[in-house]
């Protein structure tokens, strides 16, 4: 099954995403190395639905600028579940960096896909041609 998104949608459905990735996130500190059974189970479920809500919006971003983002997403969040969550914490010029990444990951949103692409809903041609069949 494939969603119809518009790109407005298609973004939102990248923020769902990226929310359960960090849920699995969560419960892959929490899981223990895998020894208990229900953060194990919650942390596999939730990755499930990440990559399913991940792959729906693929037929609507370009995989460049959606991994990217969902990627520099997660290093934000995960950094912050560690912090209040778990006690980790990072230097300075870890946060320095990660703001950094964050600059670049916005200018790729900006401008990391051609000029055709960003005008068009869809930018993924075989997506339409799927849908004809």
């Amino acid at each position: 099954m494939i969603l119809k998104l518009n790109k407005k949608q298609a973004y939102g459905i990248l923020v769902i995403s990226i929310i359960f990735e960090q849920i699995g996130t969560g419960f892959l500190e929490a899981c223990d190395a895998f020894t208990k059974l229900t953060p194990t189970i919650l942390l596999i479920l939730a990755y499930i639905a990440s990559y399913w809500f991940f792959a729906q919006l693929l037929q609507h971003i370009n995989l460049s600028v959606s991994y990217s983002t969902w990627t520099a997403a997660g290093t934000v969040s995960a950094a912050l579940i560690g912090l209040f969550a778990f006690g980790q914490h990072i230097s300075p010029l870890g946060w320095l960096g990660i703001a950094i990444m964050c600059v670049g990951i916005f200018i790729l949103n900006l401008y990391g896909t051609p000029k055709e692409d960003r005008d068009k809903d869809n930018v993924v041609p075989m997506a339409e041609h799927k849908e004809e069949n």
